[in-house]
């Protein structure tokens, strides 16, 4: 058993976890939303092999291809500041986005990315090299990801290059592996080819990364009203499933305030282009143990059950910053 202030993410991942215990609790029915998930996905298997070895860094890399391609200004600018200037740059040009200035300040000569205001101009139709270019930035930022996470905003952006530089950035890194710039290939023809249209006719509005408790729980995206996580697994099983499924109710019941208005879960199986959605409403219908649930009392419950484990990490964050 794990807890003592650990994320939704890490708390989906096991029973008996507060998370665990609570859906457990309250919405025991799940089986039949994961069992149409394992089967939908599984119906879209894909006759290709992939690398085992860093499978997760690769889909959190997948996760910042999508949202850089999805967002209309340029998301997860903390992680993109660990990358130098011109490759930085490159890459938010190459994921079709376009330097606009401000008309109502003086020009700043600065040449710095970060510092800059970025629009989409457009989005990529292709897998070439400009694409593989994203595909190798946002693999090595993958591989710095807990260094990055553990930091936070207390290092400056001039210091967190030369800790990339000096960290990621070797013959080895993931970037330059061609068996996960191949396997990040695939998986971008597939969305480019049914993904991008599945995601978007969610809605237009796109939040990317959304937070709830100052980032107890992260999610990939959320769009129109659809809670999405990307998930790269090549072939999942009823366990991996169930595990999504909790995350994705662990994000919904932390949004107490009802800041996003979700009324959809899904899950984006990058491996496969296949989108798996569930209508919120109907779930709660069928998972809760008695008579239909109601949202906002689950979330005023599942608050006070998870409020020693959210406190804790409060706590933790600040003793991080302040340190």
């Amino acid at each position: 058993m794990i807890g003592g202030g650990v994320g939704i993410q890490e708390q989906a991942l096991y029973a008996g976890t507060p998370l665990s215990r609570f859906l457990d609790d309250q919405l025991p029915n799940r089986d039949s939303v994961v069992e149409a998930w394992v089967h939908e996905v599984t119906s879209n298997a894909v006759d290709a092999t992939a690398p085992v070895v860093g499978r997760d860094s690769v889909g959190w890399a997948f996760e910042l291809c999508i949202g850089l391609d999805l967002a209309n200004t340029p998301p997860r600018m903390q992680e993109l500041s660990y990358l130098p200037t011109d490759r930085c740059t490159a890459t938010l040009a190459a994921a079709g986005f376009d330097h606009r200035p401000s008309r109502a300040l003086a020009g700043q000569g600065t040449t710095d990315p970060v510092l800059l205001h970025w629009e989409r101009t457009h989005h990529r139709v292709a897998v070439d090299d400009a694409q593989r270019g994203i595909f190798a930035a946002c693999l090595d930022l993958a591989s710095f990801r807990q260094p990055m996470h553990r930091w936070g905003n207390s290092r400056t952006v001039d210091r967190r290059r030369s800790l990339f530089l000096s960290l990621a950035m070797d013959e080895d890194s993931m970037g330059r592996s061609r068996e996960l710039l191949d396997m990040m290939g695939h998986c971008w023809e597939l969305y480019l080819a049914r993904g991008r249209r599945a995601l978007l006719t969610l809605g237009e509005k796109v939040v990317v990364a959304p937070e709830w408790a100052t980032s107890f729980g992260v999610a990939d995206l959320v769009i129109g009203r659809t809670l999405i996580d990307v998930k790269l697994a090549v072939e999942p099983t009823a366990d991996d499933v169930a595990t999504w499924l909790r995350q994705l109710l662990g994000y919904v019941l932390l949004d107490r305030h009802d800041t996003f208005r979700i009324d959809a879960v899904a899950v984006y199986s990058a491996w496969h282009g296949c989108l798996l959605t569930h209508p919120l409403g109907a779930f709660l219908a069928t998972a809760s143990a008695g008579p239909l649930s109601d949202l906002g009392q689950l979330r005023a419950e599942f608050h006070h059950a998870l409020r020693d484990d959210v406190d804790s990490y409060l706590a933790w964050k600040e003793r991080r910053r302040y340190a």
